[in-house]
């Protein structure tokens, strides 16, 4: 049975966990990905601050990445809590 993109994608990905215990793209080895997730964060910060949200601020993360990204947004803006 031929294998899908995203089971080839799927065993990349678990390859780095064990290997790396992370994503690669995650890593500060890469520059162009650090620097564009960078950029990406920044923009998501300021899009939440711009809101001016009520306090406690709660946060639903439905992603498939590795979390780099979460617990920056859990640093950056104190929230009460992240799922």
């Amino acid at each position: 049975m031929k294998k899908t993109i995203k089971e080839k994608n799927i065993k990349v990905y678990n390859e780095d966990i064990k290997k790396l215990g992370r994503y690669e793209y995650t890593g500060l080895d890469m520059y162009s990905a650090v620097t564009a997730g960078k950029k990406q964060s920044e923009e998501i910060l300021k899009s939440i601050r711009s809101q001016k949200l009520k306090k406690p601020l709660l946060i639903l993360d439905v992603g498939s990445g590795d979390g780099t990204y979460t617990f920056e947004l859990l640093e950056k803006l104190n929230p009460k809590k992240i799922i």
